[in-house]
C-alpha cells in the first residue's frame, strides 16, 4: 500500500490469531497488511473458516465472510481468497491488485523457499537492497542449502550479488556472483563477477578470476562491455560528476557541490531499510 491509511472498519473485541507466530490481528487494515507482508507464508491455516466466521461476527463484514468462504471452497490454493478480501477492503488501487494478482499467481506451486526468493526478489524490485540482502542471507543459511536444487542456489546468490552490488559493496556483490557461476554456470553471474571485480582495488579478485574459467574471448567481450558503459551508461557519468566535485579546479561552485552531495546522500537514503 505505501500510505497512510484511516481505519474505518469495525475494530475486534476478539482478535484473530495467525497460527504458529500468535500475531494478533484486530482490523481489516491489519489483516490486509499482513497479508501483503506476508504473502509468502500464506496457507490454510491462516485463510480458512476460522478467518470467515471472524470477519463476520468480530468486523461484521457478513457478505464478505460468505464470499471468502466460497472461494476457499471451490480453490485449491489460498491466494484467490486473498485477493478478494484485499479488493473488498478498498484500500488498493486497480493497478496495485493487477500486481498483487499478478504475484499471487507465480506463488502457486512453489516450495516454501522458493516463495521466500520470490519476497526477497520483490525487496530487490522495490530497491530495498538491505532487506533483499537479509532475506536472501536468511535464505542461504547452511540448513536451507541442503533442500536446494543448484539451480536455486545459484538465483539466490546470484541475486544477492545485484543486492550488494547496488549498495556498493563489490567485494562481497564479486564473491555471490563467483558463487552464483559455481552453482549455475550461468554466464550472467559470470560477467557480472567481472563488473563488481572491476571496482576492487588491488589484485583482490585475480584468484577469483582463475576459477571462473575465463578465455581470452570472454575477457575481450567483457571489455567491450566496460567500453561501452565507459561512454553511455549513466553510472559513469555520476562519477565524472563525482570526480569533478572532488576537483578544486573543476570550476564547480561550491554551492553546487553541496547540491550533488545531499543527491547523493539522498538517493542512498532510500536503499535504507531505516529510511
Amino acid at each position: 500500500m505505501g500510505e497512510l491509511i484511516l481505519c474505518t472498519y469495525k475494530t475486534a473485541e476478539r482478535p484473530f490469531v495467525i497460527p504458529d507466530s500468535g500475531f494478533e490481528i484486530y482490523t481489516l487494515e491489519e489483516l490486509c497488511y499482513y497479508l501483503e507482508d506476508n504473502f509468502y507464508l500464506l496457507d490454510k491455516k491462516v485463510l480458512n473458516y476460522s478467518l470467515c466466521r471472524w470477519l463476520s461476527q468480530e468486523i461484521g463484514l457478513f457478505r464478505l465472510s460468505v464470499e471468502l468462504e466460497k472461494v476457499l471452497r471451490s480453490q485449491t490454493s489460498v491466494y484467490p481468497g486473498a485477493l478478494l478480501i484485499m479488493k473488498k477492503s478498498g484500500f488498493y488501487r486497480e493497478e496495485e491488485l493487477e500486481e498483487l494478482g499478478e504475484l499471487f499467481k507465480s506463488m502457486d506451486g512453489k516450495t516454501i523457499l522458493e516463495c521466500r526468493k520470490v519476497k526477497g526478489d520483490q525487496y530487490l524490485k522495490q530497491e530495498k537492497y538491505a532487506l533483499a540482502a537479509a532475506e536472501y542471507r536468511r535464505l542461504l543459511k547452511p540448513e536451507n542449502r541442503m533442500r536446494m536444487t543448484d539451480e536455486l542456489r545459484g538465483f539466490l546468490y546470484h541475486n544477492l550479488g545485484v543486492a550488494y552490488a547496488r549498495m556498493f559493496l563489490f567485494p562481497e556483490a564479486a564473491e555471490c556472483f563467483r558463487e552464483a557461476y559455481q552453482q549455475n554456470r550461468r554466464p550472467e553471474s559470470r560477467e557480472a563477477c567481472l563488473y563488481a571485480l572491476n571496482y576492487i582495488k588491488g589484485d583482490k579478485g585475480e584468484d577469483k578470476g582463475v576459477q571462473m574459467n575465463l578465455d581470452l574471448e570472454t575477457m575481450r567481450e567483457v571489455f567491450g562491455k566496460f567500453q561501452d558503459i565507459a561512454s553511455n551508461g549513466d553510472y559513469y557519468k555520476e562519477r565524472q560528476k563525482l570526480k569533478d566535485a572532488l576537483d578544486d579546479n573543476s570550476g564547480i561552485s561550491e554551492e553546487n557541490k553541496k547540491k550533488l552531495l545531499a543527491d547523493w546522500k539522498r538517493r542512498y537514503k532510500e536503499i535504507s531499510p531505516f529510511s
